[in-house]
């Protein structure tokens, strides 16, 4: 215990480590003491304050670190009395089964009262109809100020100001400032209000709360993300970012909204302010690209109903809309809505001043469902082709210039609508500040160096070179239905018979195959016109050819038919080395670490160039025969030392009887800017593919496949016993498939934006004994990796999943996913599983616009401020530092 002198009193701060400990403390606070929750998971606690401090001697709830506390299961807090403080708390992956998760309220409300820094983020039972409140303000003059909301997914509003009975029912002043409230996917009912205040059987008392400066994004949980239901409310300097609904003024009289920014970002079903009821000041706002209409336009005032109930539709009525600007927006301004013979009263008393609207040729600028009689009009300017109504007095349809001013938000020259706004708001600017600091590597422990993946280990760029043949002089022809296979054979023939670089060119036009063609030289370079104007037409699979070297798989049926053999095996273009041999061992290897660029060698003066490494113990912790192998790069050598350019991946000791050897492979094949094209035909199922798989890269260093597109393969390209490799500015499209990019006992290789919109099984894979390799942006609808492969990064890659889990990985799979992002299509009420990681699999910055469910060793779910954007490029940039440590 530390204990403080505060104003003649022994302050003290108690470090509790436990629900029964800290319930101790907090019966013998006093004002002034702190009490510290110990950093951890702390599991169903149930967390009760009820103490009063004084004014200047606020009670304190912190955890020891900001964040550092995790409570979850069913815990929860409520706090009762005065003057008391919570911060730096982390309600996260609960779930209750009714009330709230933080309540200002025990026996007794609480009154100045504060939870600061503190973070709810998916809260959530398995049934989406449980209704519980995640926090609830109760009693009068409370602050909620820099915290985080963020995955509600189940029934009930996020945060709630609740008003009392009479006589009890004086204003309640309280504060909601710079809180970030985050994705809350389509709820499908009522109750998904990101924050209420009030209700409709309180809504003629005043609470006069102040809710400012907070940000709102992807709030889609219903068409009210703010619902008004009491009086004299001040809404100021928010911004609504892609949020799916409108600040409501759904009841009770003289709210103010001011300086908001409502940004929807083209997104269906964002809005801006729907105004209901008296007295209402709405001025000095900014409405972008909001896709709304109905109750969801920019601005929609409503018509009243005769002596309205309280849970109805008073008449809008002495409502000032000034200064304001709108600008692309579906629909501008909805004058009367929900007119009908119930909802009878027209709005009366709204004044429109000096606002300027821009709306698109399409659409009208003021939508009109009711007459204007009791609108007025003075200095507002429209821009548009069709206004909606006849021109009234001071109202002008002018040209005046528009322009882009500060942070890229709409201006008039003349002056009219918005000014002297504050910047639109941005995550890093509010939510608690341990919730946007920054991350880095470092933070993270131990993680594998994956700078040398691709081509030429990253040191040189994919050169580019002259054709120096072409197909058509072969007899290719691209211009008609012809079968060109044999010219391109042709061709391939006077490649490999002629010396140094070749570059085979196709030039544009569409070409018919229906044969293999084998690259089977060093130096080969198959290159288009581009993936727009080469196009190559597949007419066959490599199950109805003639394949050489093809031998049936005999094992169980699936689905009554023989597993294929070309599931993983064969391509259109298929690199290989031409006569096959055994390796030759060089040398033993007498020891290396995981992760340097030196083994120790018996012969070592023997050694240079490519070669490979293969340890062949079966005690191995990696004893798969396929995952113990290396492919070696010799930079230089020192008496028995050999430093290699590339990190080793994994210890070698003489117990794994390691040597060098040497075995043939191809360098620098390549096939690039051209389009495979094969017939949509129905997808043979896993395991059974009928082989249209395009590329097939087999033995090949430092090769590259670059900017291809591949229509309706069973697998785009395979990469087998390969090392260096880039996959580069790919596109896989059309049907039903196994896999996009598959790389299969190969070690430091890159594919590097590859774009995998098809429906494939496997998006982006790894298998057997590949190691270091590296995914790099992109897209593609799952990772897959089927072996206990050494380390592989994901990195800066986007996910689309129509609700199947995002990733398929081993086990024991050495994998490191940085900063994840996931698409989801379809509208989804509970979080969306990811799939499983194994003990040796880290997940580092994972976001989506859903609450996403994952496992707890995936750290930064949902969660901004990742320093790093790409661990690969990271590394990049660091690697020379590391290359001339090493070498000094």
């Amino acid at each position: 215990m530390i204990a403080l002198v505060v104003l003649g009193f022994l302050a003290s701060d108690t470090l509790v480590t436990n629900v029964d400990e800290f319930t101790v403390a907090a019966r013998g606070v006093a004002p002034g003491d702190t009490i510290t929750l110990a950093d951890g998971i702390w599991r169903d606690a149930s967390l009760v304050l009820d103490a009063d401090g004084a004014k200047g001697d606020t009670i304190v709830v912190r955890s020891a670190s900001p964040g550092g506390v995790l409570l979850t299961g069913t815990s929860s807090l409520r706090l009762g009395g005065s003057y008391l403080k919570v911060e730096g708390l982390w309600f996260y992956r609960g779930a209750l089964m009714s009330g709230h998760v933080v309540a200002f309220r025990t026996d007794r409300p609480a009154h100045h009262s504060r939870i600061t820094e503190c973070a709810i983020t998916e809260y959530n039972p398995d049934d989406w109809l449980v209704q519980y409140k995640w926090l609830s303000l109760y009693g009068t003059h409370n602050r909620v100020d820099r915290c985080l909301f963020s995955g509600k997914t189940h029934d009930g509003a996020t945060l709630v100001v609740w008003l009392e009975d009479p006589p009890d029912d004086a204003p309640n002043f309280h504060r909601i400032d710079r809180n970030y409230f985050g994705t809350r996917p389509v709820l499908g009912k009522n109750g998904g209000e990101t924050i209420r205040i009030g209700t409709s059987h309180r809504s003629m008392q005043d609470s006069q709360t102040l809710v400012e400066r907070n940000l709102f994004e992807n709030a889609d949980g219903e068409h009210e993300i703010i619902s008004n239901k009491s009086g004299l409310n001040v809404f100021r300097y928010n911004t609504f970012r892609a949020s799916a609904g409108a600040l409501t003024l759904r009841h009770g009289n003289g709210a103010t909204v001011t300086g908001n920014h409502f940004l929807g970002e083209a997104k269906a079903g964002t809005g801006g302010v729907r105004v209901i009821g008296e007295d209402h000041l709405i001025t000095n706002n900014y409405f972008e690209d909001l896709m709304g209409d109905s109750s969801r336009a920019a601005l929609s005032i409503m018509n009243g109903i005769p002596d309205s109930p309280l849970n109805r539709y008073f008449q809008v009525r002495n409502v000032r809309i000034e200064g304001n600007t709108m600008m692309g927006n579906r629909v501008s301004v909805l004058y009367g809505l929900g007119a009908d013979s119930e909802k009878t009263l027209m709005p009366d008393g709204v004044s429109f001043v000096g606002n300027l609207v821009s709306a698109s040729d399409s659409m009208p600028i003021v939508t009109t469902l009711v007459a204007l009689d009791g609108a007025s009009w003075s200095g507002n300017v429209l821009h548009g082709a069709e206004l909606g109504m006849d021109l009234p007095p001071g109202t002008s349809r002018s040209d005046t210039t528009l322009r882009k001013g500060p942070d890229s938000l709409w201006v008039s020259s003349s002056g009219e609508g918005a000014s002297v706004l504050p910047p639109p708001l941005t995550a890093d600017l509010v939510g608690p500040s341990w919730w946007s600091r920054e991350w880095s590597p470092e933070g993270f422990g131990e993680v594998a160096d994956f700078s040398w993946a691709g081509y030429r280990s990253g040191e040189e760029p994919i050169p580019s070179y002259r054709a120096t043949l072409d197909v058509v002089d072969f007899g290719a022809t691209g211009s008609d239905m012809n079968d060109d296979t044999n010219a391109f054979k042709s061709a391939l023939a006077a490649a490999h018979a002629r010396p140094g670089l070749v570059v085979l060119h196709i030039p544009a036009g569409t070409f018919h195959l229906s044969g293999v063609l084998f690259l089977e030289r060093d130096s080969l370079i198959i290159r288009g016109s581009g993936p727009d104007y080469t196009t190559l037409v597949v007419e066959k699979a490599l199950g109805a050819l003639e394949v050489p070297e093809y031998e049936p798989i005999r094992q169980p049926l699936v689905h009554g038919r023989q597993p294929s053999r070309f599931t993983e095996w064969g391509g259109l273009f298929w690199a290989r080395v031409p006569t096959a041999s055994e390796p030759e061992s060089v040398a033993t290897v007498l020891s290396g670490n995981a992760g340097s660029h030196e083994i120790q060698v018996t012969n070592a003066a023997s050694l240079g160039g490519a070669l490979d490494l293969v340890w062949t113990d079966p005690s191995l912790e990696l004893a798969a025969e396929a995952r113990n192998r290396q492919s070696i790069t010799v930079d230089e050598v020192v008496g028995d030392i050999v430093r290699i350019k590339e990190p080793l991946i994994a210890q070698v000791r003489a117990a794994a009887k390691p040597v060098v050897v040497k075995r043939k492979a191809l360098t620098h094949i390549a096939v690039e800017q051209l389009r495979v094209e094969y017939e949509q035909v129905p997808y043979s199922g896993f395991g059974l593919e009928d082989g249209y798989n395009a590329v097939y890269l087999r033995d090949v260093r430092h090769g590259w496949v670059r900017g291809v597109v591949i229509q309706n393969a069973d697998t785009g390209v395979i990469v087998e016993q390969s090392a260096n490799v880039t996959i580069a500015d790919v596109t896989i499209q059309g049907r039903q498939g196994r896999a996009g990019v598959l790389l299969k006992d190969s070690q430091y290789s890159l594919v590097r934006n590859v774009q995998v919109t098809a429906p494939l099984a496997h998006g982006m894979s790894v298998a057997g004994g590949s190691a270091m390799n590296v995914f790099y942006g992109g897209a593609a609808p799952m990772l897959s990796v089927t072996g206990p492969t050494s380390p592989t990064l994901f990195d800066s890659v986007a996910l689309t999943s129509d609700g199947a889990p995002l990733w398929d990985l081993h086990q024991e799979a050495h994998v490191v996913l940085w900063n994840l992002r996931a698409d989801y299509n379809g509208s989804f009420r509970m979080p969306a599983y990811t799939g499983a990681l194994g003990n040796s699999a880290r997940a580092i910055g994972l976001m989506s616009g859903l609450p996403i469910r994952t496992p707890v060793t995936a750290e930064g779910t949902n969660r901004p401020g990742l320093a790093v954007p790409s661990l690969y490029i990271y590394q990049m940039d660091r690697r020379p530092e590391r290359v001339q440590s090493r070498i000094e």
